[in-house]
């Protein structure tokens, strides 16, 4: 099975991908990572077939999600959308309330798929495959205003490929992709601007493969993706730790991971990543400290997306089953013995015990964002059309 998260259906980029790194979130991005000795206590899960949270329907994928209050925000491959007041034009972009469901105004129009969001203040940034924003160049990577109609803000810089993620702390803004240049200047799939907008020198490398996700905290900036080393380093592949400042790579975070990793989110204690590829994906749990893996669970196919939630572990992908042990084909990710069925979404503990939450969901490329709205529920967007039972195009809120 692919890995779908950001990269999707196209082809070159996908083969290069799975070639380099044997490689797309907004997320969905995980939240902010919770600092150093915050508690982080689970809550109650129910088996996630309440009543739905109203949204519009769209059609085409939805593959990042962010939000700011009950005003959520999705990007994805889409040019229509529809909720209760009619059809209208959104193009790969587009808000909604989460209380009624309603489209907002916001309509920032991008020529090319918007593969991640990011909200900062009363700002949302774009990232993906575009070139334009509301008729402006934005090359790759946009600012425009959370309100109205998505404004186009002063944030331009000339990127030679993809940005599939992106990541704030402070004034730095942090992102990662599939390129080699920005603004004509050296870069390796990684780059960070500073609070006026500006490129910076922090110039991490990551080679022979895709950065799919960056997570900057103040250890320092998580990477993640299918790429083979950073900065020239062997072993520092797929899941590493640099600098946030000046790139250097931090060698004592050093997990074991054997897939490319799609997504990460960062707690106080561990980084939680999910993983995709031939032979099934999984999620698992590595030490902030040494990188040690402290749980695994395995799935039959990639799992595309994560976020925490009232401290558990939400996820979404294209798999159908959780293998009940750490056994699976290494070809199809088939359980080879006994597993439990979810359909493209589920929900962990902290120490990765499968959690009744089984709304499911339909398609075969199924969810590629999953993104907490904090007492609103779980947004989960992708390619399905049926969701926790119930028809919805594209995005869903569960309980």
């Amino acid at each position: 099975m692919g890995i779908l998260r950001h990269l999707g259906a196209s082809t070159a980029a996908l083969s290069a991908a799975l070639v380099l790194a044997a490689p797309p979130v907004h997320a969905s991005r995980p939240g902010p990572a919770a600092p150093p000795g915050d508690p982080w206590v689970p809550v109650p899960v129910s088996a996630g077939r309440a009543a739905l949270g109203e949204t519009p329907g769209f059609n085409g994928p939805v593959r990042a999600i962010a939000h700011r209050g009950s005003r959520v925000y999705v990007g994805g491959e889409f040019t229509r959308a529809i909720d209760s007041t009619g059809t209208k034009v959104r193009r790969n972009a587009a808000a909604f309330d989460a209380r009624t469901g309603r489209l907002l105004k916001w309509n920032p129009r991008t020529d090319g798929r918007v593969l991640e969001l990011l909200v900062v203040g009363q700002t949302v940034y774009l990232a993906g495959e575009f070139d334009r924003v509301r008729g402006h160049s934005r090359p790759k990577v946009a600012r425009v205003s959370g309100h109205g109609k998505g404004r186009v803000l002063t944030f331009r810089h000339r990127i030679d490929g993809t940005v599939t993620s992106m990541s704030a702390l402070g004034k730095r803004l942090y992102v990662g992709g599939s390129f080699s240049t920005v603004d004509r200047r050296p870069r390796g799939q990684l780059a960070a601007f500073n609070g006026r907008g500006r490129l910076t020198p922090w110039t991490p490398l990551a080679r022979k493969g895709a950065v799919l996700d960056v997570v900057a905290t103040t250890s320092g900036v998580y990477l993640a993706g299918g790429f083979h080393h950073v900065n020239g380093v062997a072993g520092s592949r797929r899941l590493a730790l640099v600098d946030r400042t000046r790139g250097t790579l931090k060698g004592w975070f050093d997990p074991p991971v054997d897939k490319p990793i799609l997504e990460i989110a960062v707690t106080g204690s561990s980084v939680l990543a999910a993983a995709g590829g031939t032979g099934g994906g999984y999620v698992a749990a590595f030490a902030r400290v040494g990188g040690a893996q402290s749980w695994l669970r395995r799935f039959d196919g990639d799992v595309a997306a994560l976020a925490l939630h009232h401290g558990n572990i939400h996820v979404g992908g294209h798999f159908d089953a959780i293998c009940d042990v750490d056994h699976a084909d290494p070809v199809d990710g088939d359980c080879l013995g006994s597993h439990q069925v979810r359909h493209k979404l589920a929900a962990l503990s902290t120490v990765g015990a499968l959690l009744p939450w089984n709304p499911g969901a339909n398609s075969v490329r199924g969810v590629m964002a999953v993104h907490s709205l904090g007492s609103l529920g779980v947004a989960v967007g992708g390619d399905f059309t049926i969701a926790g039972g119930r028809p919805r195009e594209r995005i869903a809120i569960l309980p």
